[in-house]
């Protein structure tokens, strides 16, 4: 079976409180990152229209505050599908279109029981959807 790979995305909005700050005022790593695994997994989820659970977090650098106060888009979207597992590519921008982060979380596919269960295989609208997966594949594979 074939999923698209563009149905594995999604976006969140967020507003930085208090409660999410460290004590420079800028949103803490901690909240940041729990924030970025729920975007990340209604895309994987979308994708895979099946039970997951998260099992790494790779590359993911910090790149500018975002502050108490101030908003961040969110955005997720499959970029790689192995037999049981899918990686989501995450980036995180402020309200001035900056980059503020980005992550890869790795997720699998699980049945009731918690055991691995095969993903459906990603089609490709484009050239350039097909091209990304196979770069991200080769990136896989060094890992």
């Amino acid at each position: 079976m074939l999923q698209p790979i563009s149905a594995g995305t999604a976006k969140s909005d967020i507003v930085v409180l208090p409660n999410d700050t460290n004590h420079y005022g800028n949103i803490f790593g901690g909240a940041l990152l729990s924030y970025m695994d729920r975007t990340a997994f209604i895309a994987a989820r979308k994708y895979a229209q099946n039970d997951l659970v998260t099992v790494a977090l790779n590359d993911m650098v910090f790149k500018a505050p975002v502050k108490v106060g101030e908003t961040a888009e969110i955005s997720a979207k499959v970029c790689y599908v192995g037999k049981t597992s899918l990686d989501v590519c995450v980036t995180v921008m402020s309200g001035e279109k900056k980059i503020v982060d980005n992550a890869k979380f790795v997720f699998v596919s699980v049945d009731r029981s918690g055991k691995p269960v095969p993903v459906a295989q990603p089609s490709f609208a484009n050239a350039e959807e097909k091209a990304e997966f196979e770069r991200r594949a080769k990136e896989r594979k060094r890992e």
